[in-house]
């Protein structure tokens, strides 16, 4: 789980969390109005949830090695420069 404070970091645009535990991405992520970066690569996130749609400065979405199988229609709503998902089923 990631601390809630991380809506704090009002100015983050970079969030690699790469190897993690987390089962899913924890919305908190997706208040953060700068992050242009995001990576769960190598964890075994299963979902994305449609919280994903807040994430509007999103530019490079890394879930490369997860477990994600589908995305949420929501997920064309974003403006993505970059969404890898090698080696996911």
């Amino acid at each position: 789980e990631l601390p809630s404070q991380l809506t704090d970091l009002q100015h983050l645009t970079l969030l690699h969390i790469t190897g993690s535990n987390l089962n899913s991405i924890p919305a908190v992520v997706f208040d953060l109005p700068n992050l242009k970066d995001l990576s769960f690569e190598n964890s075994p996130v299963e979902s994305l949830d449609a919280n994903v749609i807040k994430a509007k400065s999103l530019q490079n979405l890394d879930l490369s090695g997860t477990k994600i199988k589908t995305l949420p229609d929501e997920f064309a709503w974003l403006n993505l420069s970059i969404l890898s998902l090698s080696n996911t089923p």
